[in-house]
């Protein structure tokens, strides 16, 4: 059998295929259940390599694809001789263009300081643009005792670690130029990825800005428990800013604006479109828009193994494998899974017999 599927009770009825598409189109939130509920089996071994901040959980996603697909397995392994790359970094792969890419998680770029008190910060654009360009060397700089209710977070001379991650920081310089129409001076040293080992040790009163995935494993490991600031953009509003967390994360990317080729999903923040809480919530928390996508990414030749692990994937409650980062909103999720699941055999639902 190359399809199995998991026997439904109740569930959108399939009148058309997730290829064609139906008419009118099946909703999301249908497509979303759809996945949570089947697997789509083929047989064969793929070679997959996920970056730090997606991998913890990939051990027991290749356990759990054999035991609902016996003919069907992953081999983790290294970029550069991957089929199937989940990573943040765009430069991840073995090389050569793919040919599907879609998102995968929500990762973000995050200002963390270093404080033995546990102190805490607010940062607005323009202090975070005298921070990274050296106008402010001081933690008791006027513009940070602004953001800060007159109170500044940490004494004495702050210490700006420069390494930091090319995505992060072309999703910083995205957020910064909305806010305010100015391109963003920086002198950081950009890596294509960064790790845990880059910033352990920092002095105190040090601000790093790292991916949200290294903040959490160096949240989790530090002698010095290092500290998220919030981002500052609308006092009023929100006179605490946006958390880093995966509620305010989850509300950003509910503002993404979703945009197809022939190869790509791709993403791009709407600012001015409004935030929506994440499921099962009634209230969107201030939301934390420096964010980027962790795509999937097929390398090769096109094949439905490729496309069938992708799906898998991106099954909902694949989702609970992401520790470190934050889970798709349900109508980009849609999207990818569409995309990826062009020609897959439909999964069948039948009633169960009594």
């Amino acid at each position: 059998m190359r399809r199995k599927t998991v026997k439904l009770a109740t569930i959108v009825t399939l009148a058309c295929s997730l290829l064609t598409g139906c008419n009118p189109p099946m909703p999301p939130e249908a497509l979303a259940a759809l996945a949570e509920a089947t697997f789509t089996c083929e047989p064969g071994d793929i070679k997959t390599s996920f970056s730090s901040d997606v991998a913890d959980g990939a051990p027991f996603l290749a356990e759990n694809l054999t035991f609902n697909c016996p003919e069907m397995t992953m081999t983790l392994t290294e970029p550069a001789d991957a089929e199937l790359v989940a990573s943040s970094a765009t430069t991840d792969g073995p090389g050569g263009n793919p040919y599907a890419v879609v998102p995968y998680a929500v990762e973000s770029g995050v200002f963390v300081i270093t404080s033995s008190t546990g102190s805490s910060a607010i940062f607005s654009p323009s202090t975070i643009q005298g921070i990274l360009d050296g106008s402010i060397t001081e933690w008791s700089d006027q513009r940070i005792l602004a953001d800060n209710s007159g109170v500044a977070p940490l004494e004495g001379q702050i210490f700006l670690e420069t390494k930091s991650q090319s995505e992060a920081v072309e999703a910083l310089k995205i957020w910064y130029k909305n806010y305010t129409g100015k391109d963003l001076q920086h002198s950081f040293d950009l890596s294509s990825e960064v790790s845990v080992d880059d910033y352990q040790n920092l002095p105190e009163g040090s601000i790093a800005f790292m991916p949200g995935g290294v903040f959490t494993q160096l949240a989790n490991m530090a002698m010095v428990t290092p500290m998220a600031a919030s981002l500052l953009v609308d006092a009023k509003t929100y006179p605490a800013g946006a958390m880093p967390d995966m509620m305010s994360i989850q509300t950003a990317a509910s503002q993404w604006k979703v945009s197809r080729t022939d190869t790509t999903v791709s993403v791009a923040l709407d600012f001015k479109a409004k935030p929506l809480p994440p499921l099962g919530f009634d209230d969107a928390p201030a939301p934390y828009q420096i964010i980027y996508p962790v795509n999937i990414s097929l390398f090769g030749d096109d094949n439905l193994l490729a496309r069938a692990t992708a799906r898998y994937l991106l099954r909902q409650d694949s989702q609970g494998s992401l520790t470190l980062v934050a889970g798709l909103p349900v109508l980009v999720r849609a999207e990818s899974l569409a995309f990826v699941s062009v020609g897959l055999p439909m999964p069948e639902t039948t009633e169960p017999t009594n």
